[in-house]
């Protein structure tokens, strides 16, 4: 599981149409099928977080779109990786 600490002062109604693109996108490539099986992510707006599954090809994928679609959109410090969710799931996090 990947959790992304968005920046205060971006609108998560903008968030969650990204990650919709981001979910698209992801089904365009691996199917609508696999997106319901592994594309597993939630959104918590009091917190302002997003997690995402980084399992399998479908999750690192799913991350990859909604990382790179959010830098794209808001600039490269939109968001945070909360190390401590990367590290209990595995989750590899560039310093």
């Amino acid at each position: 599981m990947t959790r992304y600490l968005i920046r205060t002062d971006i609108p998560m109604a903008d968030v969650r149409e990204t990650l919709q693109l981001a979910t698209l996108s992801t089904a365009s490539l691996h199917g609508e099928t696999s997106i319901k099986l592994a594309g597993h992510f939630s959104v918590n707006e009091a917190h302002r977080c997003v997690e995402i599954s980084a399992s399998g090809d479908v999750g690192r994928d799913l991350n990859k779109l909604f990382a790179g679609l959010l830098c794209a959109q808001f600039g490269d410090t939109a968001f945070e990786i909360d190390a401590r969710v990367a590290a209990e799931t595995g989750t590899e996090v560039a310093a």
